[in-house]
């Protein structure tokens, strides 16, 4: 509360190891407890409100379906407008400071990617992304950006959501800022050109001179990296 020249201990009885926080601008924080991650609990997500006796609250079982959540994101506009992301594709949101949730799951975003255009055709976006990190833009009112494992993306989640599954759109980000690295690439006579990339499956590339001709048509394999071979 003095800017950081003090500090004080929150009560016992919170996240065990904490790896992501995000506080709002009513000064409540929200956090994903890293531990439990690591344990595929699905009880990972708290918030501390520092007003009176200050009390952590687990409201993991305020989420339906309940996957380990990855990133807390607090929108700087707006106190009340709450978002957590996980590995599984899926963004919960609240409108009303946590007391609500609307999760996103089970329908899968819909993925435009006019910048970097394979992002956005299947297999890639059938694994959609992993919103590893995420944070609102504070200039930006109500915009989410996610960043991930395939690229970064934006999307405007609605503030209270009519429907308890939203649909959903998000916006590649991504050109400009990410490089594949080719393991093995061949040309058969009078074929396009095939490739393959660590982490992220095969590619055809059928001209050179576009980038909306690259397409990716092997998926890329969760824990695994695809070399290819001669």
């Amino acid at each position: 509360t003095d800017g950081g020249q003090t500090f004080s201990a929150t009560h016992s009885g919170g996240p065990a190891e904490i790896c992501s926080m995000s506080i709002s601008s009513d000064g409540i924080v929200y956090v994903v407890d890293y531990a439990a991650n690591l344990a595929g609990s699905a009880t990972n997500a708290w918030k501390y409100d520092p007003s009176g006796s200050g009390t952590w609250t687990n409201f993991s079982t305020l989420f339906a379906p309940a996957p380990p959540w990855y990133c807390a994101s607090a929108d700087p506009n707006n106190a009340a407008h709450i978002a957590f992301t996980d590995s599984d594709s899926q963004i919960n949101l609240s409108g009303d400071h946590g007391a609500n949730w609307y999760n996103s799951g089970p329908n899968v975003p819909t993925a435009v990617a006019t910048d970097v255009p394979w992002l956005g055709h299947p297999p890639s976006v059938d694994t959609a992304y992993s919103g590893e990190v995420s944070m609102f833009d504070p200039s930006n009112s109500g915009l989410l950006w996610i960043a991930e494992g395939k690229g970064i993306w934006t999307t405007t989640p609605p503030v209270l959501p009519n429907q308890p599954s939203p649909l959903l759109t998000i916006t590649s980000r991504t050109k400009g800022s990410y490089t594949i690295i080719v393991q093995q690439l061949i040309k058969p006579p009078g074929g396009p050109i095939l490739m393959t990339a660590q982490d992220r499956g095969g590619f055809r590339q059928t001209d050179v001179t576009s980038e909306a001709a690259v397409n990716q048509f092997i998926p890329e394999v969760p824990g695994a990296s695809q070399q290819g071979t001669g």
